[in-house]
């Protein structure tokens, strides 16, 4: 057995409350992903409102993440992370107010705004537990988190769609998102200086060029697939989202440990 020095232990107090709570949040956020463009269509939106509703969530969301990464270095991690998980907790709860596309889109802008704040800070708050040797690792691990959330919220948010109304799922995933609240009240923070960081940086550029491109492509493929799952005579297209899990789940097992061992390099493109 391999014997890990104690300052290089991965599984923490703060690093299972901030996987936990992080599960839960992206299960209370596939609870609409996929059923999300089925009730804006029943409210009377158009496809393109459809798209645009989904993706202002994402654009609000990332607009502000600069500025929510300078909030979580001035004002520490845990702060803006239950700041993020109560935004996130009412934008839930205000789903059953909803009545129109615009109060629908309103709401998504503020949803997004709690999603980039509570999702930024979690992430930060890995980097700052996980052991330098053992960074990609800790990354893979805690990325299984938001994979496991999405092998089960799609698939589920459509069964329970099946047999109850859009007021009983959005209550349920508040119910989700609270539980994600409690158990981030635990965590201690874990900033111990206020670095001066600058607003953009270069060497960021290329990783966030990255995942600009793969997040387009997912973001429209997502967008659509429940109202194209309809359309095919599919009954539950969260199906897809557990397959999909299920492998990123079994690649992050082993990217996560490469990384440490090979370079970051070597796992996304490898000479």
């Amino acid at each position: 057995m391999e014997n890990i020095p104690k300052n290089e232990t991965l599984f923490s107090r703060n690093f299972i409350l901030t996987s936990l709570s992080t599960f839960t949040l992206f299960s209370s956020f596939y609870f609409l992903l996929i059923t999300l463009p089925i009730y804006i269509k029943k409210i009377g939106g158009t496809e393109s409102e459809i798209g645009f509703i989904i993706g202002v969530f994402t654009i609000s969301a990332v607009v502000l993440r600069p500025f929510i990464g300078q909030e979580v270095d001035r004002r520490g991690r845990k702060i803006i992370l239950i700041s993020g998980l109560l935004i996130f907790l009412v934008s839930m709860l205000l789903y059953n107010y909803t009545n129109s596309v615009t109060s629908l889109l309103l709401l998504r802008v503020f949803h997004g705004i709690g999603w980039g704040a509570a999702t930024t800070a979690a992430t930060t708050l890995i980097a700052d537990i996980a052991p330098p040797s053992r960074r990609g690792e800790a990354m893979g691990i805690f990325g299984m988190a938001s994979n496991v959330a999405m092998a089960i919220g799609p698939v589920l948010s459509m069964i329970l769609l099946q047999v109850y109304d859009f007021s009983i799922l959005f209550m349920i995933g508040a119910g989700i998102a609270l539980v994600s609240l409690l158990l981030a009240l635990p965590i201690s923070e874990t900033m111990t200086s206020h670095p001066k960081t600058p607003l953009f940086s270069r060497e960021a550029l290329f990783a966030s060029t990255l995942m600009f491109t793969v997040s387009l492509t997912y973001g429209s493929l997502v967008s659509f697939l429940s109202l194209f799952a309809q359309k095919q005579g599919i009954t539950n297209p969260g199906v897809f989202f557990t397959v999909f899990a299920v492998t990123l789940v079994l690649v992050r097992a082993l990217a996560g440990k490469l990384s440490d061992k090979k370079g970051r390099k070597f796992v996304y493109c490898p000479e």
